[in-house]
């Protein structure tokens, strides 16, 4: 790794910390979950299971893990630590990932944190990190479960490549298979599909291991069935409308008939893909991971007990993400930012296996031409790939330097004194109080420029709560 490929490296990943310094608590859902907290970790769970969700390992994490037990005017800081340990934790378990498939292969301890980097820089510069990192509900209904599912893939790697499964590492495999299957339904789905296609290839190798996919399976059903069986998830659909205010747009295509439902998804998931393979450095980042899979083949040679071609993959993957659009517009969250940041990374995850499957089922063909990571032409490339992360666009890191120096900070300043206002209108007794909205040139691209009092809905209602209040109003700002 040559000095100005670090450099850059880390000059692509600070903001990304740096943004979390001036986040505050200005999501209507954190209120929301803050005064259902107050009643107790049995009974938050309770309400969500039987009101909300099935999201069990979700719901328990939204309580104990909660930073705003430090408080939510003074206790800010507790947000932003979480926030900087989620995205060190990314990097962390891909990289802890990266360690459990390539065991005792020279190149992982040599050159696994640059990856691991490099993957994180790519995704994260790739999705909407308002909804999806910087905002905690978000992060804790779609980010946090990420990084349990990387836990997971690493935990099953290194039962699956040691000669025999330790009773401690297959203990730890199951739990957070468990936990898992509590993170998210979009999860669920993805998760059993890949373990489905697994135990596929390890039962056409007649290979002795698949009994614990049987154990997998059977505890899997009866958490899904617990997660997927809530009460609270039938009462979520049946109160989407009211519950989550939903656009008009959202609704429009949500409600159409099955058969035109399905042709939509058709579409969605066409045009997803589409976008999400057009990008330069998509195809960057997954050629600089080719070294890697290269020195898997060699150890494993896995090539030698394929059932599927590599196509075939392909297709599975077009028909899951297929039914995963199904299930995203039935239930009015296909226009969430969030949410297709969540399909985002999957889709990632899927075409980074399916690219290893290329790599061993045409090793004899192809190995020869593929350029060792530490040759001078592929450093070359991962500073090629910094650049084209720093080119601008929405998301990119030029924008999150953008906002780190000249959003953010005023950004911070408005909420503060939007707090203030607040709380000085509580200590002088009042019960209606009305708060400037955000203006324009502080609504953010990363930091959430959430509103209270736009509409008198669920939400607000609790933010007013919260504070003791009777209501909070917006008004509208000039720039």
């Amino acid at each position: 790794m040559t000095f100005f490929n670090k450099i850059g490296i880390l000059l692509a990943f600070l903001p990304l910390i740096g943004l979390t310094f001036f986040m505050t608590y200005m999501g209507k859902d954190d209120y929301t979950f803050k005064v259902k907290m107050a009643t107790g970790l049995l009974n938050f769970f309770y309400e969500g299971y039987f009101q909300a969700t099935g999201r069990y390992t979700v719901l328990a994490a939204a309580c104990i893990f909660n930073p705003s037990h430090a408080g939510m005017e003074q206790g800010r800081w507790a947000l932003q630590l979480y926030t900087c340990g989620l995205v060190g934790a990314f990097v962390g378990l891909i990289y802890y990932g990266l360690r459990c498939f390539l065991i005792n292969v020279e190149v992982a301890s040599k050159y696994s944190w640059t990856v691991a980097f490099l993957l994180v820089i790519f995704i994260l510069n790739s999705i909407s990190l308002v909804q999806f990192l910087y905002w905690w509900v978000g992060a804790n209904a779609y980010f946090v479960p990420i990084l349990v599912y990387l836990f997971f893939v690493a935990q099953l790697a290194k039962c699956l490549l040691q000669e025999k499964v330790g009773k401690g590492n297959f203990t730890i495999l199951c739990i957070a298979h468990v936990l898992v299957i509590g993170c998210h339904e979009l999860l669920i789905v993805f998760h059993f599909s890949v373990l489905a296609y697994l135990y596929i290839q390890l039962l056409w190798a007649k290979s002795p291991k698949t009994s614990y996919f049987k154990f997998l399976f059977w505890i899997g059903l009866v958490a899904a069935i617990f997660a997927i069986g809530a009460p609270g998830n039938l009462s979520r659909l049946s109160g989407m409308d009211s519950t989550f205010n939903a656009s008009q747009e959202a609704r429009f295509y949500a409600y159409k008939p099955l058969w035109k439902l399905l042709i939509l998804s058709g579409y969605f998931t066409l045009s997803n893909i589409g976008n999400w393979l057009s990008q330069a450095s998509f195809w960057l980042c997954m050629w600089l991971l080719l070294p890697f899979m290269l020195k898997l083949e060699q150890k494993y040679t896995w090539r030698k007990s394929y059932l599927l071609h590599p196509l075939g993959h392909i297709l599975l993957v077009l028909g899951l993400f297929y039914v995963l659009n199904v299930f995203v517009i039935r239930t009015n969250h296909y226009y969430a930012g969030r949410v297709q940041a969540f399909l985002f990374i999957l889709f990632v995850f899927s075409i980074i296996f399916n690219l290893q499957l290329w790599v061993s089922y045409y090793y004899d063909a192809i190995h020869a031409y593929i350029v060792p990571l530490e040759s001078p032409f592929r450093q070359g490339m991962i500073g090629l790939f910094l650049v084209i992360s720093a080119l601008p666009t929405h998301h990119n890191i030029n924008n999150a330097y953008y906002e780190l120096f000249l959003v953010a900070p005023k950004l911070y300043e408005f909420n503060e004194k939007r707090f203030q206002l607040i709380t000085e209108a509580r200590r002088a007794g009042k019960k209606q109080v009305r708060v400037p909205l955000t203006p324009v040139h502080l609504r953010s691209s990363f930091l959430l420029p959430d509103d209270f009092g736009v509409e008198n809905v669920y939400f607000n209602k609790h933010v007013a709560l919260y504070f003791g209040l009777e209501s909070i109003e917006g008004i509208p700002t000039s720039d």
